[in-house]
């Protein structure tokens, strides 16, 4: 852990290259689906009746898919896809979250949500195995400090690997509403959404913001802090 902490601080350095004040716009969905910072959740919500889809690869084999719907200005609801070809279950997502208080982008604000995991495939079935099935209920709190914004929350996954969960996502603004810097630690997923107890991800990307945020492109290295590091890209879109 302390070599994580370690790494997160130097991305910290990283992030200190000059850029505008502007409070960055880490409001696209994560992996699983719902507002967040690449795999961790923010406490922004997709705005009413928006919609937003996310597709993303990851080295060397896999895929995920997602989508969100803004049920009112403060309430959001999510699910996601993810397939893995080599020798991994495939995963099934869900996501809500309330935002109780504060606003969208650029606001300080706190939410509560509840994330659900369901392992599908020949080895996990969920009918019969608790440990096929994760809960997760958390609360997260966005804020900014010198243009930085910043994801923190604490949960508990109930079932998979039970245990408490810590993350804390960063988002960077390196050209004006173009071009950020995104990073998140994490012992808050499973494979990419609920990591095991005791072992923390840690996620960097480059994403590119186009059409007023409505088109973003990611890219970047994935357990980036780990000689498992992958390389991985994604787009999402809100409608």
């Amino acid at each position: 852990m302390k070599k994580h902490i370690a790494a997160l601080g130097a991305l910290l350095v990283l992030f200190g290259v000059p850029a505008f004040a502007a409070p960055a716009a880490g409001t696209t969905p994560t992996i699983a689906g719902g507002t967040g910072i690449i795999t961790t959740p923010s406490a922004y919500t997709i705005p009413d009746k928006h919609i937003d889809l996310g597709f993303w690869w990851v080295n060397p084999s896999t895929l995920a898919l997602s989508g969100g719907f803004g049920i009112t200005e403060r309430l959001e609801l999510a699910a996601g896809f993810e397939l893995d070809d080599s020798n991994a279950d495939p995963f099934l997502h869900g996501r809500l979250k309330y935002r109780f208080s504060g606003a969208n982008n650029g606001q300080d604000a706190w939410a509560i949500g509840i994330n659900f995991d369901l392992a599908l495939g020949d080895d996990a079935d969920s009918l019969n195995d608790p440990g096929s099935v994760g809960f997760a209920p958390y609360i997260a709190n966005t804020f900014f400090i010198s243009g930085f914004q910043f994801n923190w929350g604490v949960g508990y996954t109930f079932g998979l690997d039970s245990h408490i969960n810590f993350f804390v996502g960063i988002s960077r603004m390196i050209l004006k509403n173009i071009i950020f810097i995104d990073a998140d630690l994490s012992n808050f997923s499973h494979r990419f959404n609920m990591a095991g107890a005791g072992h923390a991800y840690g996620n960097i990307a480059l994403r590119f913001s186009i059409l007023d945020s409505k088109l973003n492109i990611s890219a970047g290295l994935y357990d980036a802090f780990e000689t498992s590091r992958q390389f991985g890209a994604g787009v999402s879109c809100r409608l």
